[in-house]
């Protein structure tokens, strides 16, 4: 409709559609972002930049909105194939799986570590679950959880460090 001169028509579509997609929620971020680019350049080739600046910020917002939504989204499917070659004995698989998220998400590395200290727990690699949990307990952002504290002393009565145990058991 822009380009055959029809551009109020064209901003009054893109308004209503942006309007529609807000409403709709869900993982829209991409929609939304199109949008309001659309809109964002059809004020601007019409001459009215001002309008269109706010309209191109909140693209940009949306765009980086939908990235984070990816992002978390595809943070959950590596730790779930890393469980998958877990329960299946592949665990070199499994820690490589580990390994590329903890590079790729560094902000997940508390719940990769975890991870990484159930599936050593699970194998008797007593030694490494030692070392995983004296880094997770050492992260600027922990939080004590049973579940890791019962993993270590798992680890440190294995290790033959009965003493240890008793006073993180404390």
């Amino acid at each position: 409709l822009e380009q055959v001169g029809r551009g109020e028509e064209t901003l009054e579509l893109l308004a209503e559609a942006r309007e529609l997609y807000s409403r709709a929620g869900g993982p829209l971020d991409d929609d939304l972002a199109q949008c309001a680019f659309i809109e964002g350049r059809a004020l601007l080739n019409a001459g009215r930049g001002e309008e269109a600046r706010p309209l191109f910020e909140e693209a940009l917002e949306h765009l980086e909105q939908g990235q984070r939504n990816v992002d978390e989204r595809a943070a959950s499917m590596r730790n779930a194939l890393a469980r998958v070659h877990t329960n299946a004995g592949r665990y070199e698989e499994a820690h490589a799986k580990l390994r590329e998220l903890e590079e790729r998400y560094p902000e997940k590395k508390r719940d990769v570590l975890y991870q990484r200290a159930v599936f050593q727990n699970q194998q008797g690699r007593w030694q490494q679950l030692y070392e995983t949990m004296v880094a997770y307990r050492a992260l600027p952002n922990y939080q004590p959880r049973l579940g890791a504290d019962l993993m270590f002393i798992n680890a440190m009565m294995n290790l033959n460090m009965g003493a240890a145990a008793l006073h993180t058991a404390e």
